[in-house]
């Protein structure tokens, strides 16, 4: 297993990353696991967090990607795509990996600032765990896509099928 963050590193098959000023060791979901939590997730997050992903395409695709993020979501959403990323048995928090503790949701607020913390840590689990899937998943679509149907259209397709 290799990083896949700036500046973060794996501890006992976990990767560390740092905001504010806590360090939280991640560990990857279980595939099944992780599959469960794709599908609560894909259809509110998959096109926008993909846009968020894909940073070589500029920041009117970030913010493009905010957008669409900030329309499918209502407060009880996010709590609930919250809790499911933020899984105890999956995040510590603490500076050295072996004496972390779990980070609880009851511990959440006495470990983040504010709420942009919570929010770059939910971030951060989902790159963790489904960015080769993003990667890959353009490559896949690309091999599949219909004759004459390029990527934007394909892009588009998905997000208007997102929005009914």
């Amino acid at each position: 297993m290799k990083a896949m963050l700036q500046g973060g590193s794996i501890q006992e098959g976990r990767e560390s990353v740092t905001i504010g000023a806590q360090v939280y060791h991640i560990k990857r979901f279980d595939p099944f696991r992780a599959l469960r939590i794709l599908g609560s997730l894909q259809g509110v997050l998959l096109a926008p967090f993909a846009a968020l992903m894909d940073t070589a395409r500029g920041e009117e695709a970030i913010m493009q990607g905010l957008r669409d993020l900030s329309r499918g979501l209502d407060g009880d959403a996010l709590e609930k795509l919250a809790r499911l990323l933020l899984d105890p048995d999956c995040i510590a928090v603490g500076d050295d990996p072996a004496t972390a503790r779990r980070l609880s949701h009851a511990m959440a607020g006495s470990v983040f600032s504010d709420v942009s913390e919570a929010i770059e840590l939910c971030m951060e689990v989902v790159r963790i765990n489904y960015a080769g899937f993003f990667e890959r998943g353009r490559t896949l679509i690309g091999q599949v896509l219909p004759s004459g149907m390029n990527r934007k259209a394909a892009a588009e397709t998905v997000d208007s099928s997102l929005k009914n």
